[in-house]
């Protein structure tokens, strides 16, 4: 039976890992540019559309929004939420109680568009209205409170978000108890504002409360808690807290090796195990953690039980091999690498498609994250070259925009991509060095997502 993890010591990492390219990539260019990674479990959870119990009959439902905003763009779901909360307040009133479900709405909607600076007035608006019919323990504040801390996590205000999904945990919990499954989004998306706040600490304190509302509310050997572990475990390995996150992912294995042993969720922990077992290798003081495999071996299982498996489609189990491929090469096992990524084309092969090796692809680097930009969004364009081990070199910014951009976020971008680990382009089953690879970071512009 699962256990509280022990504490833990706050260490700061260089390194999320990225996701792999899924889909093959085109034929290696004189230049080209790389795709953002998408780092693994960073994300908060997006406000969802909630249905309005009071909803006049023309008035759009919240299923309508999300089918045409997954249709046709966001912009026109939000269109659509506009309609739904004017026919509201046609029918209501605009200080009616019964108009806080769609202004929440489309706040929401108007944060999917893009549109957070709307978004923000809108949830702003829902909470005056909810407080003063309601008063400020109504539980319809919850889904205000979220959206207003989710919004001002993605519009770079840390500490309007902390304060907003703070409110929105503690109402949580005045209405629904101490353990509700509602409150693990909430406590991940506090602990990623808290964070970004410099507030560290404090974020892996919420991370742990998350990992102990878990356990109340899917019970000690549910594959939904293993998830959960697995989410808190790359948390802590995304601290620099190898041991911590070598012991979540530990936890989550028993929970999934109870019923079987060869079960292919297995697969993610213990690829986690072998990217914060290698780094704890590193502390002499470090001591191999019992019933743990070590990170050689963590690879060898996880290699095997991909290789095994009917579940899912050729690309999502290449995706697998070809991830399995890339720990290896982070880590220094360069001809484990090669064999994991030619599994990897072999399982591709029938499918009639290419695996993702045509050019370089990040393994491992931490994305810069300016202050979005009062007059609107920027980018700037790095060039750098890729070695045979998948390290940098010559990074150089080739172009920045606007002008007025601080040369602040142009330095702390080539200091990433120093620091980062691509996979390198392989042919003929070999990796080999590259030239004039161009990476763009986006900058936010205020009203930014």
């Amino acid at each position: 039976m699962p256990t509280t993890p022990p504490a833990f010591v706050p260490k700061m990492t260089r390194f999320l890992l990225a996701l792999p390219l899924l889909l093959a990539t085109a034929a290696t260019l004189a230049a080209f540019e790389l795709p953002e990674p998408t780092s693994q479990g960073e994300a908060a959870f997006a406000p969802r559309l909630q249905e309005d119990p009071f909803r006049p009959a023309d008035a759009p439902t919240a299923a309508a929004i999300d089918a045409i905003s997954a249709e046709d763009g966001s912009a026109a779901g939000s269109t659509l939420a506009a309609k739904a909360a004017a026919a509201s307040s046609t029918a209501y009133g605009p200080r009616d109680s019964r108009l806080s479900a769609p202004l929440v709405n489309l706040a929401t909607a108007k944060q999917r568009a893009g549109d957070v600076q709307g978004a923000l007035r809108d949830y702003q608006s829902a909470i005056d209205l909810i407080e003063a019919t309601g008063g400020p323990r109504d539980g319809r504040l919850f889904d205000a409170w979220y959206g207003m801390g989710y919004a001002s996590l993605y519009a770079g205000n840390y500490r309007a978000a902390s304060d907003a999904l703070a409110n929105a945990l503690q109402l949580h919990r005045m209405n629904q108890g101490l353990y509700s499954a509602e409150q693990l989004d909430v406590l991940h998306a506090l602990a990623l504002a808290l964070r970004a706040n410099g507030k560290t600490e404090d974020a892996d304190q919420v991370q742990m409360r998350r990992m102990d509302v878990g356990q109340h509310v899917f019970g000690p050997e549910s594959p939904d808690l293993a998830k959960l572990f697995v989410s808190g475990g790359r948390w802590f390995r995304g601290s620099g807290q190898y041991a911590q996150s070598v012991h979540l992912h530990g936890l989550a294995m028993a929970i999934l090796q109870q019923k079987d042993k060869n079960d292919p969720r297995l697969i993610e922990p213990l690829i986690e195990i072998a990217l914060s077992g290698s780094e704890r290798r590193r502390d002499p003081d470090e001591l191999p953690t019992p019933g743990i495999p070590q990170p050689g071996a963590a690879l060898a299982q996880a290699e095997r039980l991909a290789a095994a498996r009917t579940d899912g489609t050729a690309i999502e189990r290449a995706a697998t091999l070809v991830r399995i491929g890339d720990v290896h090469f982070l880590i220094g096992r360069r001809d484990q690498a090669l064999r994991a990524w030619s599994k990897a084309a072999a399982v591709l092969a029938p499918e009639g498609r290419e695996p993702p090796f045509a050019q370089p692809s990040f393994i491992s680097f931490r994305v810069p994250r300016p202050a979005p930009l009062p007059e609107g969004a920027g980018f700037v364009l790095a060039e750098f070259g890729v070695e045979t081990d998948g390290d940098t070199r010559d990074v150089r910014i080739v172009e920045s925009q606007p002008a007025t951009l601080p040369a602040t976020v142009g330095s702390s971008l080539v200091a990433a991509l120093r620091q980062a680990r691509l996979r390198p382009q392989i042919s003929n089953g070999k990796p080999v060095a590259s030239t004039a690879v161009r990476y763009r970071l986006a900058v936010r512009g205020g009203s930014g997502p």
